[in-house]
């Protein structure tokens, strides 16, 4: 069935819409991401300097840079454990996740609907129906072969 070319353009005016809320959503959770880490990377930087202050006066030599290192790498690591093991970051991650996967299957769907079906070639919904079909014949085929073995025993 062909579409006229005023449902083409209200058609794609509706799915740049819905595209442009859900890329949208994206791109708020990965801001909201990326300041939250930021966050914990100033207050890494914060624990460092708290850490290291009273040797701002020592004399430099390749020993307390050693030592500054350790500071530097233990704080950082202690910093992020916290920030991924807390409640924000599951929050987080999992809101960013849910929002790529929206983005990810209106973009499938995108293709679907102004690539595949106009050229006549199969969707995703179509081929796995395809794949479901096959399964159930397949299923169907092995438990008949069963029981013409069985049947066939038995004579």
């Amino acid at each position: 069935m062909e579409k006229s070319s005023a449902e083409l353009t209200r058609g794609v005016f509706d799915v740049r819409s819905k595209t442009s809320d859900i890329s949208i959503n994206l791109f708020t959770a990965w801001m909201e991401y990326i300041a939250k880490l930021h966050s914990v990377f100033v207050e890494t930087t914060r624990r460092v300097r708290e850490k290291t202050k009273d040797r701002e006066n020592e004399e430099i030599s390749s020993e307390i840079y050693r030592e500054l290192y350790k500071i530097w790498l233990e704080t950082y690591s202690e910093t992020l454990k916290e920030f991924l093991r807390s409640d924000h970051f599951a929050s987080n991650m999992g809101s960013l996740m849910s929002h790529f996967m929206n983005f990810q299957r209106s973009k499938q769907e995108l293709f679907e609907e102004y690539y595949l079906e106009p050229l006549g070639l199969p969707t995703r919904a179509e081929i796995d129906e395809i794949y479901k079909e096959m399964y159930s014949l397949k299923k169907t085929i092995k438990d008949l072969t069963i029981q013409i073995k069985e049947l066939s025993e038995k004579q």
